[in-house]
């Protein structure tokens, strides 16, 4: 496909999701749509039902997330966005309590395609000052199996040592 069409595609992927229309990711995502993100170092999906699963935990969690694309680049195989997510945390998310708090925090992905099928998307992230901002309800609990499991998924992502 050409540049324009694959970033028409985008564009409107990240309209529909921002607007809970998950059959967007029906409609364009191959079957086995593959997802990595390096600001949590590890695979998120492997396959198109992972991947809405993981859309769908992020919205219940984050009602009000939305990306705002601000720069985006289009060859015949790959889509770069550099965009900004903002959401506010209403719901647990991975074992994190909710905290009510807002964040704002930049995100870069690449999407590869394959004829008009997202086949897989590459994802960086601040994930560090995302989990300084959910990790404050954590703290401000003072309950220690939320803390404990906050800090074992912390170890887990990369973000401090494991426990051993």
């Amino acid at each position: 496909m050409n540049p324009a069409t694959n970033e028409g595609l985008i564009r409107r992927f990240w309209r529909d999701l921002n607007a809970r229309k998950l059959a967007i990711i029906d409609e364009i995502c191959a079957i086995n749509i593959s997802s990595f993100s390096y600001g949590i170092s590890r695979a998120l999906t492997s396959n198109i039902r992972e991947y809405k699963k993981e859309f769908e935990e992020l919205f219940r969690a984050f009602p009000d997330y939305e990306l705002e694309i601000i720069k985006i680049i289009a060859s015949d195989r790959e889509v770069w966005v550099y965009g900004m997510q903002k959401a506010t945390q209403k719901q647990d998310f991975h074992g994190i309590p909710s905290s009510f708090n807002k964040f704002e925090i930049a995100l870069f992905s690449i999407y590869e395609l394959e004829a008009s099928r997202i086949t897989n998307e590459t994802i960086l992230t601040d994930t560090l000052k995302l989990y300084q901002n959910l990790g404050e309800a954590v703290m401000k609990s003072k309950n220690p199996e939320k803390l404990d499991l906050y800090m074992k998924h912390l170890g887990e992502i990369g973000l401090i040592p494991k426990k051993t």
